[in-house]
């Protein structure tokens, strides 16, 4: 198990005036954390949008998954039975679902896997997590006893929060976790289900968007060099606030204003606590 902190690298900060309050407030918004991606998560198979950086798209042959072109995949709607499919970054099966640090797998075949070009191929994913959010924490986990690894690990967030899909080749991407490499493989041991904890942990600042991107690379410097096989991912945080949805440094709100309107969320929930007790008086 490896833990990766990520310093303030393109990150987006949430701004302190409209989330500070009691000490309990702040536990409810850590105790709400969850795995964004197999709660609200979408993977789409098409051109830009998942396949090997700089390679033609075709179809979407460069990624195992038999999916039409166009074909979206949801977290809650997907086989977390099939192996060597792109949508298992969508799953987290139970016991460990919201897990931190353990992925539950029923299979040693069940994980992302994508063919390589040569050692230098990236691969990449485009997820939705299906409305603006906020997060702080990736985890990657290591394809165990199959026939590829991951070696390496990116993740950027796009600027874009319609419903247009942003591809990974245009300008809206800033990079939240750098280039760094993924904790060693190691064998599971015992009967199926599977308990995986060969997870590399990317902690970083709050960041706000929709959508992300992944890439990966497999340089051979395990021992599984045929594909890039990643075994799951999760990306822990929570559903924004409207007021998060827009990072600052694109609202021209000045800070004076943030801190008026922070200050005024909180008396508003006060207000509103204080009803609630007197109704149920």
């Amino acid at each position: 198990m490896s833990r990766v902190t990520v310093p303030l690298v393109g990150a987006v900060a949430i701004a302190a005036a409209l989330f500070a309050g009691t000490s309990s407030l702040a536990a409810q918004a850590v105790a709400d954390d969850i795995n964004l991606f197999a709660a609200h998560g979408s993977i789409k198979n098409d051109d830009g949008l998942i396949g090997l950086v700089g390679e033609p798209f075709d179809g979407g042959d460069w990624t195992y998954s038999s999916a039409e072109v166009g074909e979206v995949w949801s977290a809650g709607a997907v086989d977390c039975e099939d192996t060597w499919s792109s949508w298992q970054f969508l799953c987290d099966p139970a016991p460990t679902t919201n897990t931190r640090g353990e992925l539950t797998q029923s299979g040693i075949n069940l994980g992302f896997t994508s063919s390589m070009d040569d050692q230098n191929s990236v691969g990449f994913v485009v997820i939705d997590l299906g409305e603006v959010s906020t997060f702080n924490s990736l985890e990657i986990y290591q394809m165990v006893d199959s026939d590829g690894n991951v070696t390496g690990v990116s993740m950027e967030v796009s600027s874009a929060t319609g419903d247009t899909w942003p591809t990974e080749g245009d300008d809206s991407w800033t990079q939240v976790v750098p280039t760094s490499d993924v904790v060693d493989e190691t064998d599971f041991s015992g009967s199926a289900p599977y308990t995986n904890t060969d997870v590399t942990t990317f902690d970083f600042e709050d960041t706000t968007g929709r959508y992300v991107v992944l890439y990966f690379h497999n340089d051979a410097s395990y021992d599984n060099d045929e594909y890039i096989e990643v075994g799951g991912a999760k990306l822990f945080g929570h559903r924004s606030s409207p007021l998060a949805e827009t990072p600052l440094a694109e609202t021209g709100v000045d800070s004076n204003a943030v801190g008026f309107a922070g200050i005024a969320a909180l008396v508003a929930g006060a207000a509103g606590f204080a009803m609630r007790r007197r109704a149920r008086a």
